[in-house]
């Protein structure tokens, strides 16, 4: 198990000392499609160019697995290829997640693979000897085929304590114990024929197979015909599956792809379309994130080069970005974590990916040791799942922003007789949060005749700097000019002109795209001509306001 882990910091994830904190998924996929049956089958024209390529290529380049493809195998072929993953099983790193799929003609009791003299057919029983014996924490086995849903039952059979070849090979599984244990109570698994047909087999309710998180079997067949749609070159459920995993099947909007909801969306699609019946079992335990919904983008400024490490939830997106070019990455929505590594390099911050747009990253952020980047890698769960993210040249402009602030707070009006301090309110608009003109008053009583009114109009000059998403610090100037009143006891009324500049201190936090507060705190000069008393004085002031960006 060490050196499993050890294999996986090292090849994986070291960027020259950056460890991994969290254990990754290690994704591995058998996909089988044949064309030809057997007799007078139909030709399956888009078994191989419909259903396998696709999803070959969904599963390599946007779900992070390991692809091994059979197109229109021998039996031979396919004993070849069991044999090729069970050796894969035997290295490091140890894989995780493992994945069959079938598309062709097939019987009650076996695949029908291209035919080959002499050689025996791959039978179900053979492949649930292969597929059942992995010592692999999830296993999901996805058969396109006609009366392929006996292999669940079938499954049940030969692990319920009976004297098979099958039993006796994996009787030193704990998984199958587990289920041999439970069958023994629940004969009904066991059950053959059409019987099954009007049966559910779903075992959620069952006590889970192991103690481990996100693991178990999941199995998804046909039950009775499945069928293959010409018009759109694919088989019908598997054409439904993969339109799943580009987003159709996220019912609940949350950004992650479960198998469950996969299963939901494209086997009701497949009854409504041709009337195919799908069935599966399920004995897993927790919630596994299979895919990510792509609902937010991340436009990478030119100036931004290296190595990109985007973390949301579970999934980690990698790119690297060689050329001073705009591009824009499609990724899940949510809150996440940004490590860019430059050569020795490393820089850390937060995003905010918004459901529905797009947020712009045009700083590094904040520069960190790369041998401390384990913590910002993967955010909580059990397993990452490192994904290459898919990027395309885009345009890029930086969007000007435009806000309106409401403050209040207090401020210090002056020096001695006007010394006071008083509430300050204001009103400001902000472009691009860099320029800010505003109108403020301030309201004191200092401790002689006078009550004082300040109006003052204000420009602020700075520039924001975005450390950690939504936080926003701004550092810059500011210049005064109004006028201050002062009324006496016996109600004559002064006036003077006055004058104000200093040094501005901004922190900014931001609910959402457009809504945000601030804390600003101020220190400077002020100017007010008295007669009497010092006319220039130090003046410092603290407000709080609420911001809405448009």
């Amino acid at each position: 198990m060490f050196r499993c882990f050890a294999w996986v910091l090292l090849c994986c994830v070291w960027w020259g000392g950056a460890k991994l904190s969290h254990a990754r998924d290690v994704r591995l996929a058998l996909l089988v499609a044949n064309e030809t049956g057997w007799g007078k089958e139909a030709r399956l024209k888009g078994a191989i160019t419909g259903d396998l390529a696709p999803l070959a290529t969904a599963l390599r380049k946007r779900l992070g697995f390991q692809v091994v493809t059979v197109s229109n195998g021998t039996p031979d072929d396919l004993r070849k290829a069991f044999h090729q993953i069970n050796q894969r099983f035997l290295r490091a790193p140890r894989v995780t997640t493992f994945l069959f799929y079938y598309s062709g003609h097939a019987d009650k009791k076996r695949f029908h693979l291209r035919k080959q003299a002499g050689v025996e057919d791959v039978t179900y029983r053979e492949f649930l000897t292969f597929f059942l014996k992995l010592r692999v924490k999830r296993r999901v086995a996805l058969l396109d085929a006609c009366d392929s849903s006996v292999v669940i039952p079938t499954a049940a059979w030969h692990t319920s304590g009976r004297k098979t070849k099958l039993a006796v090979k994996g009787s030193t599984s704990p998984q199958l114990r587990s289920i041999q244990s439970i069958l023994l109570e629940k004969e009904r698994f066991a059950a053959k024929g059409p019987g099954y047909r009007r049966r559910k087999v779903d075992l959620q309710t069952i006590p889970m197979m192991t103690e481990q998180q996100t693991s178990g079997l999941h199995i998804i067949a046909s039950n009775g015909n499945a069928f293959h749609n010409n018009k759109l070159g694919a088989s019908v459920f598997t054409y439904h599956f993969l339109q799943g995993l580009n987003g159709q099947a996220d019912n609940n909007r949350d950004g992650k792809i479960t198998l469950d909801e996969l299963y939901d969306y494209a086997q009701v699609k497949a009854r409504k379309e041709s009337g195919q019946e799908m069935d599966r079992l399920v004995f897993f335990r927790g919630s596994y994130t299979f895919a990510p919904h792509y609902r937010s983008r991340m436009i990478v400024a030119p100036n931004i080069t290296g190595q990109l490490f985007v973390s949301v939830g579970e999934f980690t997106f990698q790119y690297t970005k060689s050329k001073k070019i705009a591009l824009q990455l499609p990724m899940m929505n949510g809150m996440g974590t940004l490590h860019i590594r430059q050569g020795p390099k490393c820089w850390l911050q937060k995003v905010f990916l918004p459901t529905g747009g797009k947020t712009k990253v045009s700083q590094r952020g904040t520069a960190t040791a790369c041998n401390t980047l384990s913590k910002a890698y993967a955010q909580k769960g059990e397993e990452s799942i490192l994904l290459q993210a898919n990027a395309r040249p885009t345009s890029y402009k930086e969007k000007k922003v435009h806000g309106l602030a409401l403050s209040v707070g207090v401020a210090e009006l002056g020096a001695p007789p006007l010394r006071s301090r008083g509430l300050h309110l204001g009103v400001m608009y902000r472009w691009n949060s860099i320029i800010g003109v505003g109108l403020e008053y301030e309201l004191g009583q200092p401790p002689v005749s006078y009550s004082l009114h300040r109006l003052m109009g204000v420009l602020e000059v700075g520039y924001p700097f975005r450390f950690r998403v939504p936080l926003e610090f701004f550092l810059g100037a500011y210049g005064r000019a109004g006028v201050t009143l002062g009324v006496t006891q016996d109600n004559s009324l002064l006036n003077a002109l006055s004058l104000g500049v200093g040094a501005q201190l901004s922190l900014s936090y931001f609910v959402t795209q457009r809504w945000g507060i601030q804390l600003t705190g101020r220190a400077g000069l002020h100017y007010t001509p008295l007669s009497s008393g010092a006319s220039l004085s130090f003046q410092w002031m603290g407000r709080m306001s609420g911001i809405f960006r448009f």
